[in-house]
């Protein structure tokens, strides 16, 4: 076992498993699903829609649920989410 912060990275793309993985873990680090959002919200050309930004958001508001009722590890009470671009 370590003292350093530990970070699940990989398949994250629910509240659930947001909080699942916050049980033994410190951060929840959300990749493919993200981009997965942003595609998802372009259009033919590859252009951004109208609803981009706010599918997006809502998309990372839902994950952030996920840490309202578990704990870190390392920092009772500390939730934490975070969303990284993943470029491929």
């Amino acid at each position: 076992m370590t003292n350093l912060p530990l970070a699940v990275v990989f398949g994250i793309k629910t509240a659930e498993q947001v909080r699942t993985v916050n049980l033994f873990s410190d951060s929840a680090v959300v990749g493919s699903a993200l981009v997965d959002q942003i595609k998802a919200n372009l259009d033919d050309s590859g252009q951004p829609t109208t609803e981009l930004c706010d599918n997006v958001i809502e998309f990372v508001q839902g994950l952030a649920s996920g840490t309202a009722r578990t704990r870190s590890r390392h920092e009772p009470g500390i939730y934490r989410l975070f969303a990284v671009e993943v470029r491929q």
